[in-house]
């Protein structure tokens, strides 16, 4: 292995090694171990160390229960080391190159830096690439209210504390501490629009890519927090309020009761009913992130966001479909309801999608695919463009290989392609390495790249890519390369009185 130069910082000295040509620095820890009367807490600043960091290993996963993208061995956990981050650079000089800051993805409860491989982009564009690990689950999204020393959305902090080592760090690697593009797909999609509405996370960044997740305006409430934590504590034993004792548990048992009650809600038919996500607590996020871009705060971010064509048909691999109309009517009709709608508009919304969806199954994956991702995508891309012209939308439509290519493009084929690593070990969900897709990969690494550097995605190698604006420009990618406007219209239109932001 050869080692890179030692790298000084403020806080103790590091030394990474050398890949392909790239620098490559993991395992980082950007803030002190958060256990004990820590536990649930705010990230604290890592202090410093005495010895030569040996930045060669990742660093461990936070704590999680298994999920079917864990990989094969199942990475060590760990929550005292789980706050780490790492970074890949052509080169620790002063170059000041743009700095893509990747948060992944997991529903809030799983996934790591391990799964990430910033070589291919960092030799693509001349870029450093940094990948982070946050606190996830109960440890990370549990609501505590009123309890002294304990916040909500600590992941999210913990992001932000990353964000705050990268601009006072990354000089010292090559990057542009004024130039800063956090990238992200599913929850960390979600994390970075939870971001914008968070004052702890002004000015730690210039543009955002979220990748299929976005901020939800019928979102960030309160009841189902509530819920998780009440279900959790219940099922550990532990007292309402009774942090102490929560905080003296074990990983292991918390772990276990996440996993029983994650079974729980499915049996009972509402994946929904609790989970883990940002909240709008009134102190560490103390309004939804679309006021904030409403009040015009975020002006001065660029915005380059989309979605898989067929994200939600991931799950049939996992779940039975719709039985039939009536099933579907049923399940639609339960989505409506909880916003408000009556059942004359779930006729509608199924008639809608039924002009351009062969089965229930397909109706119901393509209603809960815009209901959850697209729509929410365009909702945020529709105010932001009022305020920041520099905001662009795409559409991913690739299929995966995955049951003959009849799933289509479904929740997180795409992060191969942006990050270029499709001829590397695969999970089986993703297409394999040949002319095609490393065709469709390239163009999309240079306009993500381009847009890191820039602030506009456009490229030589790709159709004119124009400002999202109300002919709702869409760069396809996909079999073809192409841009619609308002692709599927009418399915978009539907929502309009739907998926709105309200007081």
């Amino acid at each position: 292995m050869k080692k890179t130069k030692i790298v000084e910082l403020d806080t103790g000295k590091l030394q990474g090694y050398i890949d392909k040509g790239v620098e490559i620095y993991k395992g980082i820890p950007y803030a002190e171990p958060p256990v004990g009367n820590f536990r649930f807490n705010a990230p604290e600043l890592k202090k410093s160390w005495s010895d030569v960091f040996e930045a060669t290993k990742f660093g461990p996963d936070a704590p999680q229960p298994p999920s079917p993208f864990t990989p094969k061995p199942v990475p060590i956990q760990s929550e005292e080391d789980c706050l780490t981050l790492n970074i890949w650079t052509p080169k620790a000089d002063d170059q000041l190159r743009p700095v893509m800051f990747w948060i992944h993805g997991g529903s809030y409860k799983t996934g790591g830096a391990n799964r990430y491989n910033g070589i291919p982009l960092v030799n693509r564009g001349d870029i450093v690439v940094v990948v982070i690990n946050y606190r996830l689950g109960p440890f990370g999204f549990l609501y505590l209210p009123n309890v002294p020393n304990a916040s909500a959305n600590v992941g999210l902090l913990d992001q932000i504390e990353a964000l705050k080592w990268v601009k006072e760090n990354i000089v010292k690697f090559g990057g542009d501490p004024n130039n800063i593009t956090v990238f992200g797909e599913s929850a960390g999609a979600g994390s970075i629009c939870s971001l914008i509405g968070m004052p702890a996370a002004k000015d730690l960044f210039n543009r955002i890519i979220p990748q299929s997740g976005s901020t939800n305006p019928l979102g960030y409430l309160k009841g189902r927090a509530i819920a998780t934590t009440q279900k959790l504590f219940s099922l550990l034993k532990v007292e309402k309020g009774d942090i102490d004792s929560f905080r003296k548990l074990s990983t292991e048992d918390i772990i276990k009761a996440q996993i029983r009650m994650d079974a729980q809600v499915l049996k009972a038919g509402n994946a929904f009913a609790m989970g883990y996500s940002p909240i709008i607590d009134g102190s560490t996020m103390p309004k939804h992130p679309l006021k904030v871009v409403l009040d015009g705060e975020t002006k001065n971010i660029e915005l380059l966001h989309g979605t898989n064509k067929d994200e939600m048909r991931l799950w049939e691999l996992w779940y039975p479909g719709v039985k039939d109309s009536e099933d579907l009517f049923k399940k639609v009709n339960l989505l409506l309801k909880v916003a408000g709608q009556s059942e004359d508009k779930t006729r509608e919304v199924i008639d809608i999608y039924s002009q351009t969806r062969k089965n229930p199954t397909e109706i119901f994956s393509a209603i809960f695919t815009d209901t959850y991702f697209r729509v929410p995508s365009i909702r945020f891309a529709e105010i932001q463009a009022k305020i920041q012209p520099d905001t662009y939308m795409y559409m991913f439509t690739y299929p995966s290989p995955v049951r003959k290519g009849s799933l289509g493009a479904i929740h997180a084929i795409e992060i191969p392609f942006v990050f270029g690593t499709l001829d590397m070990p695969r999970n089986a969900l993703f297409p394999e390495s040949n002319e095609e897709t490393e065709a469709i990969s390239a163009k999309m690494m240079d306009a993500w790249i381009s847009f890191a550097r820039t602030g506009n995605p456009n490229h030589e190698n790709i159709p004119d890519w124009p400002q999202y604006q109300n002919n709702r420009a869409t760069m396809i990618f996909g079999k073809d390369i192409k841009v619609i406007d308002d692709p599927y219209d009418k399915e978009r239109a539907v929502w309009d009185d739907v998926i709105i932001l309200k007081n």
